[in-house]
């Protein structure tokens, strides 16, 4: 594995096992799914839609516009979004060939619309059909962002009697805190 010997808010001392696209790997609690591949050296996770070129992982966060995988019914999730938990298989989210419309493109011959060039071979799965879930929540003070502005907004909401709901993308609340050593 390629990691650093220290730093970042991973538990060195509990190794999970994991795998993608059928390959076992190792990682670490409190890894993501993208930081456990990097890790371990994997730097193909999904192929282009139109030409199957490789795509690797592109960013930290939920920027992440390659590196989308499935963990069991869930599809379309950033594996920079997904924390690593032992025995967890993601499939990699390949493109599935290039879209039926017929509009000039210079890679199919001019003018000549149509053709698709060759269809990447995919390395994942995806199957499709994951679950929706959805929640009915009613408050009267919605924050969005669990930074040190958010929670502290959402405290003086809460004094007040009001009805909070605190929103973040992150699955631990504190933001730029957490990178400051905060806890």
């Amino acid at each position: 594995m390629s990691r650093l010997a220290s730093g970042g808010r991973i538990d060195r001392t509990r190794h999970l096992s994991f795998r993608f696209n059928g390959a076992a790997y190792q990682g670490y609690a409190g890894d993501t799914v993208a930081s456990a591949l990097l890790a371990n050296d994997v730097g193909v996770v999904a192929h282009s839609v139109t030409y199957g070129r490789p795509r690797g992982i592109f960013s930290a966060g939920v920027e992440e516009p390659n590196a989308l995988v499935q963990v069991g019914s869930e599809t379309m999730l950033r594996a920079t979004q997904v924390e690593l938990v032992e025995g967890i298989e993601a499939f990699g989210l390949n493109g599935r060939g290039r879209l039926t419309l017929d509009f000039p493109s210079p890679a199919h011959g001019g003018g000549q619309g149509g053709g698709s060039p060759a269809s990447p071979s995919p390395s994942g799965g995806g199957q499709g059909g994951g679950f929706y879930d959805k929640i009915y929540a009613h408050c009267e003070v919605l924050v969005i962002g669990g930074g040190r502005a958010g929670i502290t907004a959402a405290l003086d909401a809460a004094q007040t009697g009001d009805r909070v709901i605190l929103v973040d993308e992150q699955a631990e609340l504190g933001g730029r805190l957490l990178s400051a050593g905060w806890n």
